[in-house]
């Protein structure tokens, strides 16, 4: 039976003399570090991965006698990584802390086989003890975004965008543990999300907590349980357990988990709705769309210049006439009039047979969102 470690931390450093007590075992002079870092978000946003607990594994690797330290990451597509890296407080760490920052979009890579062909994974992975640093978070195609979810950040955009168009999403997340699996997996739960997560249209949740263990479907397994999930209910770490990748009911030791459970509110896995408008969530579609039309709304606010001349329309099809953007390889709808706007280069062959506005782009810029209106 897998061990699952939880203990209650709310200072990231604290991390460190968690991995001190349990003599976690790092075997190899190379280590990967793959924290969780999809946009360029601050670290106090609960959205990436605190830079202030990686540092805390690297304290405690360097301890350990490890000679190379990389930290590894592939953001959300059309993310600008040095951006990414800046802003989330990891360029600072890897510069103060001597060791390698890496954009896996562009390290060179293995081509290994799967359920769904050939896959192409960063070579380093083959060669490091692979840490997987994720945060606690809901998910609103997922239900969650933990360990599983975050391997989906050690890939090149092609291979994710293939997750959302060709294959599902969930088994894809599932097979992929297969192909690589961390030897050590670190949940970030000081600060999480609920709700519409994992971006910023979730709201913060102190949870106090950090998880973690060799084996990455007991994990999250555990971190469901801490969310008040059932780990079952969540399609690809159930997945995960039948096709062998780990134990989803682990023993556990460390802190008592029930005098750290919290009750997460659930994403809304079908659609955002404010007054007449809605946002229709897919599987088949990257949340990066979502997260576009989040910043078009945003930057109307924000600019005068926009304010002005887009308003007037969002206020029209809010309040009166009503509007659904959709997306994906397969854009679903719900009933109703309006508006339906496509977002996204997935759709838009869905726009032009039904003659829908779009807004193109991989994701789209907020700009061509709000050209859209």
């Amino acid at each position: 039976m897998s061990k699952v470690y939880i203990f209650k931390t709310k200072n990231p450093k604290q991390v460190y003399q968690h991995l001190k007590t349990v003599s976690a075992r790092i075997n190899g002079e190379t280590v990967l570090i793959k924290p969780n870092i999809v946009i360029a978000a601050k670290p106090h946003s609960a959205v990436v991965t605190d830079f202030r607990l990686v540092k805390a594994i690297i304290k405690y690797l360097k301890e350990s006698g490890v000679k190379r330290i990389i930290i590894g990451e592939s953001p959300g597509l059309n993310v600008d990584v040095e951006l990414a890296f800046k802003v989330s407080g990891f360029e600072r760490l890897a510069r103060e802390e001597n060791v390698q920052l890496l954009n896996l979009e562009k390290a060179e890579t293995v081509e290994k086989s799967w359920k769904f062909g050939k896959i192409r994974i960063p070579r380093i992975i083959t060669e490091s003890y692979y840490i997987n640093v994720p945060k606690l978070k809901t998910h609103m195609q997922t239900l969650v975004s933990l360990g599983l979810k975050n391997q989906k950040g050690l890939l090149r955009s092609e291979y994710k965008k293939g997750f959302h168009i060709s294959w599902g999403l969930d088994e894809p997340i599932a097979e992929l543990a297969k192909v690589v699996k961390p030897n050590l997996t670190i949940v970030d739960g000081i600060v999480g999300i609920e709700g519409d997560g994992p971006l910023l249209q979730g709201k913060k949740i102190k949870s106090n907590v950090c998880v973690f263990g060799e084996d990455i479907v007991a994990v999250d397994a555990i971190c469901c349980r801490l969310m008040g999930i059932d780990p079952f209910s969540v399609p690809h770490i159930n997945i995960a357990s039948k096709i062998g990748i780990g134990d989803i009911e682990p023993e556990l030791a460390g802190d008592d988990i029930d005098a750290l459970k919290r009750t997460f509110k659930l994403p809304n896995m079908d659609y955002f709705r404010m007054f007449r408008l809605l946002n229709i969530r897919n599987k088949n579609a990257c949340s990066m769309c979502t997260d576009s039309l989040r910043e078009a709304m945003k930057m109307t606010l924000k600019s005068p210049r926009l304010f002005i001349k887009y308003m007037p329309k969002w206020i029209y099809l809010i309040l009166f006439k009503g509007v659904q953007f959709t997306a994906g390889a397969k854009p679903k709808m719900k009933d109703g009039k309006g508006k339906v706007i496509c977002l996204g280069n997935c759709s838009m062959k869905y726009a032009e047979e039904f003659g829908y506005c779009a807004a193109s782009g991989c994701p789209p810029s907020p700009i061509e969102i709000l050209k859209s209106l």
